[in-house]
């Protein structure tokens, strides 16, 4: 994947999102947010379906997951993500902070939409894309 510069606060098209919540209303608005920002954006209600969406596409660039899902929850899918490409980056929104997270990328939930935007934008220049 080409990789290009952004431009102050805009993402380059080219950098694609995953969006895997439970939770159908929170996941929809992130990844709305994500899509009118520039992302190019792909959703997933818990960690088995994000597994299946990156067997068939391969990995994103960046992944907005939620902790606590059933049947996957976020640590699982992003330590199995991880193993297919070490260089993705993860932000856990999550609505309590555990012990699991303090040496991850968070946002606690409920976030605004500026909040989320910062977090990504943060992740995403932290890869260097």
């Amino acid at each position: 994947m080409a990789k290009s510069s952004a431009n102050r606060g805009t993402p380059p098209a080219l950098i694609r999102a995953l969006v895997v919540d439970d939770n159908e209303l929170v996941r929809t608005f992130i990844e709305h947010v994500l899509r009118d920002a520039g992302y190019q954006t792909a959703t997933a209600e818990d960690g088995i379906a994000a597994r299946d969406y990156v067997l068939q596409t391969g990995a994103p660039d960046v992944v907005v997951t939620d902790e606590s899902m059933p049947r996957m929850t976020g640590h699982e899918f992003a330590r199995w993500v991880r193993q297919q490409r070490p260089d993705v980056k993860v932000l856990f929104l999550t609505g309590y902070v555990s012990e699991a997270l303090e040496d991850e990328m968070y946002l606690e939930k409920p976030c605004t939409m500026r909040a989320l935007l910062q977090a990504v934008s943060t992740a995403v220049s932290s890869a260097g894309l």
